[in-house]
């Protein structure tokens, strides 16, 4: 496959953990689904050329009447070599 240009954008939401709960980062939920800490994410993407843009945490649906905590993220793709720090790491 080819590598996202420069200038391109990565938007998705994924299901909140905690440091505490996860403490390799992620998690797999007794639901069968998979949950993330915000600072794995933004590690992760940073590793893959990616700067945070954007956060906000949202509830991505509902089970069984309960909201489902989580994050929305946006990041940008940046040109080859390590990403610069942008303010606060989100």
């Amino acid at each position: 496959g080819t590598a996202q240009p420069s200038g391109g954008w990565l938007v998705f939401s994924c299901e909140r953990a905690t440091l505490a709960e996860a403490p390799r980062g992620w998690m797999l939920r007794a639901s069968g689904r998979f949950a993330h800490t915000r600072e794995y994410v933004v590690a992760q993407a940073r590793a893959a050329g990616y700067l945070p843009a954007e956060y906000a945490e949202i509830v991505p649906r509902m089970e069984s009447g309960v909201a489902v905590l989580g994050h929305l993220f946006v990041f940008e793709r940046v040109a080859d070599g390590p990403p610069r720090a942008t303010r606060d790491e989100l």
